[in-house]
């Protein structure tokens, strides 16, 4: 009976979640639904996990909400690559996923330790208040969102779960940066969960994620440093997500934005705990788990995440198991990309992908060769990364090793990026487009944070004047001045910041020194938050004006990109289960996120790690196709190659309509009409 009692409460738990995620589905409007749907399907199974293999006697609860993100995707390995293996629906995944779910709380473990509630209390504030705060940055339905967005559809609609069908064009194979979907699965398990469409309901999931933003990056800074420097990189990370030249807090459903922001502070909260018990096997899992989910999410994201680790354990010498752990999962998820997306196939040519060229807006050149990123893109004119790479060497060597850690997780990114020879290294692997992003990866929040718990602390009376004044020069320079400074000087000083790092590493190792994570420090919460905002917002005026407007008003963003719905109405009606569907390349792309439909071709740039499907072919066919010249045995050579069930064309081409028209195979016209001219849709028989 005391076996049964545990699972019996499990499954409560796990019914009861689901139930509640439809109810809020069905009652609420879809952000806070999807709040609720998103603790269902990540926080749950991730709290799950980690209690059962007993963090929890390591964690208190509030650590352990805060790795969910990471542990929680690490509990969706499992069943979703069971369902892509045997090729099930995905409601069958869900189903595993809840029975997993349910067996890791039945067995899991008591809190040793509590949380505190000034802790628990500011982690709800920061997660309601980036939550608040996306639903004013939210973007529409354009760009990138569509491509993963068609994924996610993808998974909701096969009946039969595979790495090719995934794919957004016909009989095509796995994209080699989402060759196994696990963020798309979570997302569409979500939505799926809280019973909304797809399409309406995928940019809703900003705020539920944004609030896992907050709850990381207070976490992971309260384990760097205490409570008020947790606070403090809760509220840098939510001002840098609203600022700068792309703010990124209403692109948190892109994968990108979801490793950097959330993945990244919930592993480096395992990172620095791993440094301080190297011995742990619990947080050697989880630190190993986190590179494993970057890396499945997309592979070259985890080469960041290597140098944050690389860096922490250069200065503290600890956790090489740990280190060791991260290496091989990421080596093996590139071995398993390469093996299913890349091997055996025909490179892109020059301009797409990893082979685009470098160009010196971006790199330093040397004799005509990129040797580094330049400190214009490292910083992007960051404030806080500034202040960061010019602390990096005061942290290092000032009461050396007491306040070295967090330089040295901010140097560990710096150098990836910064010392010469690494950049053509990184070209030649994970690629140019890819290159240019590590920079974002500094984690400068929590060094900006560090300096102002110091700054706190030490304060006196007497510092009153000069901070005053620092901060009204600050203010009077100004961001222009600035940016035109890193403009003349595209290399000075990161690269020489990131090679003074590696010989304080290496001067650290020769005298034996150890730079161990610090002690909290023991300031008040709101004085480091306003010194720490104060730091990056008042040397940029500008900022504050248009974060202040754009809480209130709505940050201006682009129109969605939409289908009409007579369109998608016609395909759902009479093209049977996942038609094919031959359009024009940028037609086809975003026909992928309203409709459960196969593509003939997309534009290049979204098929720049895709060769296995021989995409620059696909779109010549189908030019050659709309093309009014184009023979109609070639045409139906086409429909039959592709096996096409609708073709949709523009009907300003009235020879091409006229001919289409009289071809015997294609029937049941519907002419859409539109501010462009319209589409007339064929079916094929």
């Amino acid at each position: 009976m005391r076996r049964i009692a545990p699972i019996a409460r499990a499954t409560v738990v796990v019914l009861g979640a689901a139930a509640l995620s439809l109810t809020a589905g069905a009652l609420l409007p879809a952000q806070p639904a999807l709040v609720v749907a998103v603790a269902a399907v990540v926080v749950l199974p991730g709290w799950a996990l980690a209690t059962g293999i007993g963090l929890s006697a390591r964690f208190d609860r509030l650590a352990v909400i805060a790795v969910a993100p990471v542990v929680g995707l690490m509990a969706w390995i499992p069943p979703l690559a069971v369902g892509f293996a045997a090729g099930l629906q995905f409601d069958v995944v869900l189903a595993l996923l809840a029975l997993e779910t349910a067996g890791l709380l039945a067995i899991s473990r008591p809190f040793a330790v509590p949380t505190r509630r000034l802790d628990a209390g500011i982690a709800a504030v920061a997660g309601l208040a980036c939550a608040l705060a996306s639903i004013q940055w939210q973007e529409t339905l354009r760009g990138d969102l569509i491509f993963h967005l068609a994924r996610v559809r993808k998974l909701l609609a096969v009946p039969d779960l595979s790495l090719s069908a995934m794919s957004e064009m016909a009989g095509g194979h796995p994209h080699a940066g989402y060759a196994f979907p696990l963020l798309h699965a979570v997302q569409a398990g979500a939505l799926r969960l809280a019973g909304l469409d797809a399409t309406e309901g995928y940019t809703d999931l900003v705020p539920a994620m944004a609030v896992l933003v907050g709850v990381t990056a207070f976490a992971a800074g309260r384990a760097l440093g205490g409570t008020a420097v947790g606070a403090a990189v809760a509220a840098l990370t939510l001002w840098a997500t609203m600022t700068g030249t792309r703010p990124t807090l209403g692109e948190l459903p892109w994968p990108g934005r979801f490793v950097f922001l959330i993945v990244f502070p919930a592993t480096l909260l395992a990172i620095i705990e791993l440094i301080r018990t190297p011995a742990d096997r619990r947080l050697q899992a989880v630190v190993s788990g986190g590179a494993l989910v970057v890396a499945i999410v997309h592979v070259s994201y985890a080469v960041p995440l290597l140098a944050l680790m690389a860096g922490a354990v250069a200065v503290s010498r600890r956790a090489w198991a740990g280190f060791l752990g991260m290496v091989i999962a990421t080596a093996g998820v590139a071995a398993f990309v390469w093996w299913v997306a890349l091997h055996g196939y025909p490179e892109p040519v020059i301009g797409e992908g990893r082979w685009q060229r470098a160009t010196s807006d971006a790199f330093v050149f040397v004799a005509g060769h990129p040797v580094s990123l330049n400190a214009q893109t490292i910083t992007e004119h960051r404030v806080g990364t500034l202040i960061t790479v010019a602390a990096i060497i005061p942290l290092l060597v000032w009461r050396a090793p007491k306040l070295a850690f967090p330089a040295a997780l901010a140097a560990g990114v710096l150098c990836l990026v910064a010392i010469p020879g690494l950049a053509p290294v990184l070209n030649a692997t994970v690629g140019v487009g890819q290159t240019h992003r590590f920079g974002d990866a500094i984690p400068w929040p929590f060094v900006v944070a560090f300096l102002a718990a110091l700054a706190v602390k030490e304060a006196t009376r007497r510092w009153i004047v000069p901070v005053g004044v620092f901060l009204a020069v600050m203010a009077a320079i100004g961001p222009d001045r600035v940016k035109s400074f890193w403009d003349v000087a595209p290399s000075v000083p990161t690269t020489p910041v990131a090679v003074a790092a590696v010989l304080a590493a290496g001067w650290y190792l020769v005298r034996g020194v150890r730079a161990l994570p610090p002690s909290p420090v023991q300031v008040m919460v709101i004085p480091t938050v306003l010194v720490a905002i104060a730091l990056v917002a008042l040397p940029d005026p500008s900022a504050i004006r248009t974060v202040s407007k754009n809480l209130v008003h709505g940050r201006p963003v682009g129109e969605s990109v939409g289908m009409p719905a007579e369109l998608v109405d016609w395909i759902d009606q009479h093209g049977g289960t996942m038609p094919t569907v031959l359009s024009d390349e940028l037609r086809s792309y975003r026909l992928g996120a309203h409709a459960d439909v196969y593509v003939v071709a997309v534009p290049e740039v979204r098929t720049r790690a895709n060769p296995a499907s021989n995409p620059e072919e696909r779109r010549q066919d189908v030019r050659r196709f709309l093309a009014a010249a184009t023979p109609e045995a070639e045409r139906l050579a086409i429909i039959d190659k592709y096996a096409v069930d609708i073709v949709i064309a523009p009907a300003e081409h009235e020879a091409l309509i006229d001919q289409l028209g009289a071809d015997p195979r294609l029937q049941e016209r519907l002419v859409v009409p539109s501010a462009r001219g319209g589409y007339v849709i064929f079916s094929v028989r």
